[in-house]
């Protein structure tokens, strides 16, 4: 009997071990399963950034899509391997696509460049060529910056839309807040997936208004931290009442309402 009685002490421990057993690797595959769930239910720091990229450049095509007209001083930087180009210049807007540059930097000073009907007007700055205006393809070097872009592609609406194409292609690495003329903004860190799909930009910046709701300041570098391309815009004037005459007119002035 005593003997029976140890083998069934034997065996209730073996059971009641494995049972404990059981019990704690239950426990911790269910802990498991829930943290990984609760884990997968916090959105990553990437998925906040892109979110909140993509919702900024909704709100600045929205911006542009309720605008008539703008006005602003535009300084842009381009670049290739051999030449580097610096312009800056008033650049008025008018939609559906007219555009009207006054250079006001060094080179080229003087100039005016009038898009419209899917031409370019020159009146050139030269004192002894300022009386000769010139039509241009808008795709001609002549009219275009070292990157290729032209009249035709200089638009805040423009620009907008490249970037959205091009964020599928793009991971934003950081976000900042930052006071952009006094008022609340972002400025964006990108960094390309694939250089090949984002005309060779590497990396990039950009500086938006939230307050405005305007991109204000891009700069856009290469694989080897060569800087392609950048803009930047100040004295803003958001829909001043451009007539239609200042796109057509070289010796045309407009006036800055007070």
């Amino acid at each position: 009997m005593k003997k029976q009685s140890k083998k069934y002490s034997r065996v209730t421990l073996v059971l009641f071990c494995a049972a404990a057993i059981t019990s704690c690797l239950l426990w911790y595959m269910n802990t498991r399963k829930s943290t990984t769930h609760h884990a997968e239910l916090i959105p990553k720091k990437e998925e906040l950034l892109e979110k909140s990229i993509r919702t900024d450049f909704l709100n600045l095509k929205q911006k542009f899509g309720s605008l008539r007209d703008y006005r602003c001083v535009c300084k842009t930087f381009s670049a290739d391997k051999k030449k580097k180009l610096l312009v800056e210049c008033v650049y008025y807007f008018k939609k559906p696509n007219l555009v009207r540059m006054e250079i006001i930097s060094d080179k080229f000073k003087n100039t005016t460049l009038l898009f419209r009907n899917n031409k370019v007007r020159v009146k050139p700055g030269a004192a002894l060529l300022s009386l000769v205006t010139t039509t241009l393809d808008p795709q001609n070097k002549l009219v275009c910056d070292l990157r290729g872009h032209g009249l035709d592609n200089s638009s805040w609406g423009w620009i907008i839309d490249e970037h959205m194409k091009l964020l599928d292609n793009m991971r934003v690495i950081r976000a900042e807040d930052r006071q952009i003329s006094g008022r609340p903004g972002v400025l964006y860190e990108l960094k390309s997936k694939s250089p090949g799909k984002t005309h060779s930009i590497d990396r990039e910046l950009l500086w938006i208004d939230r307050q405005e709701n305007l991109l204000v300041k891009l700069k856009q570098y290469d694989s080897s931290g060569m800087l392609l391309q950048s803009l930047e815009y100040r004295n803003i004037s958001i829909n001043p009442g451009l007539p239609e005459s200042l796109f057509m007119n070289f010796k045309e002035k407009f006036k800055t309402r007070r």
